[in-house]
């Protein structure tokens, strides 16, 4: 008798554990790339926010010192660092001295450090730069300039920037023994005196009065005199409600009514002409009745007031 093969029910547990766990890392790298990559477009999109923010401040500060730049020129309140070393390179000859322009901003830094641009503890020398929130050039942070750039970079980007007031110029200009006030940073609009209210008072009462005139010789009654007809003069209807006479006498007589309620009868039934209420019509009519007939509206001599119509009903 053959020996019969019987199929084995053995299993690799070991191998289909590590089948397990290569999925398992699988998904875990998946998970974790997907993961990477909406990281990294969160990233993108921040960055991407906060270029536009600070292009958009950029943007506005530029505009701003642009303003500043074209105000200045007129007024000269602030003088531009940059042109006073325009100046003092020019002042040497027909030609810019470089040489010169490098020694006026040298002037400038060393003067800066030695606390000459300050007043009451505060730096007078203001940075208008797009790149840099900083408004003021103090030592501490001129300090900090040196250290991490270059001479060049610090007048480029820096130095060049700032503006002092003309006070301080004409301060530096005496401290460096240069031309006193020069016809370049003098203001082209003067800027007018100040005055006093007492100053004012006395200019007011010096100055003589004179009458303004009136066009066409207009007097006082024809400029206070309203536009158009005179109230009272132009009567419309006037015609109309004289027809009506007849129909308000044969209704007071008829129905015992007033003048006044007779005229209102015929306005609320839409018969006396006018574009007011039948209230005002009726006024207008029983008015106009009493002028040209005259009596009172009733025997026992009463006049009624006019009622609204809900009242009427």
């Amino acid at each position: 008798m053959t020996e019969q093969h019987l199929p084995s029910y053995e299993r690799d547990f070991n191998r289909d554990v590590q089948q397990l766990r290569d999925i398992a890392a699988k998904f875990e790298r998946a998970a974790r790339h997907c993961f990477n990559s909406k990281v990294q477009r969160l990233r993108d999109i921040v960055e991407r926010f906060e270029w536009v923010r600070l292009y958009s401040i950029r943007r506005r500060r530029t505009a701003w010192i642009e303003r500043f730049t074209k105000i200045q020129r007129d007024k000269r309140e602030w003088i531009n660092c940059a042109e006073i070393a325009e100046w003092c390179s020019e002042e040497s000859g027909i030609m810019p001295n470089e040489v010169a322009r490098e020694a006026a901003y040298k002037k400038i830094l060393v003067d800066s450090f030695e606390e000459f641009f300050e007043e009451n503890g505060r730096s007078q020398l203001r940075l208008l730069h797009p790149y840099t929130a900083k408004t003021r050039m103090t030592r501490e942070w001129l300090t900090h300039l040196v250290q991490v750039y270059d001479d060049q970079t610090i007048i480029n980007q820096f130095l060049a920037h700032c503006w002092m007031p003309r006070r301080f110029l004409e301060r530096w200009l005496a401290n460096h023994r240069m031309q006193p006030r020069p016809e370049r940073f003098e203001p082209k609009c003067p800027t007018p005196p100040t005055t006093t209210p007492q100053s004012l008072s006395q200019a007011r009462k010096a100055e003589p009065v004179i009458a303004e005139a009136v066009g066409h010789g207009a007097s006082d009654a024809d400029r206070e005199r309203r536009f158009g007809p005179e109230p009272g003069t132009l009567r419309r209807y006037e015609a109309a409600d004289r027809a009506l006479f007849p129909e308000v006498e044969r209704i007071m007589a008829e129905k015992q009514m007033s003048r006044t309620a007779a005229a209102l009868d015929l306005a609320l039934a839409d018969r006396v002409a006018g574009v007011g209420t039948p209230h005002s019509r009726a006024k207008r009519l029983a008015a106009l009745h009493k002028r040209d007939r005259g009596g009172t509206g009733q025997a026992r001599g009463e006049e009624v007031q006019i009622t609204p119509a809900r009242e009427l009903t």
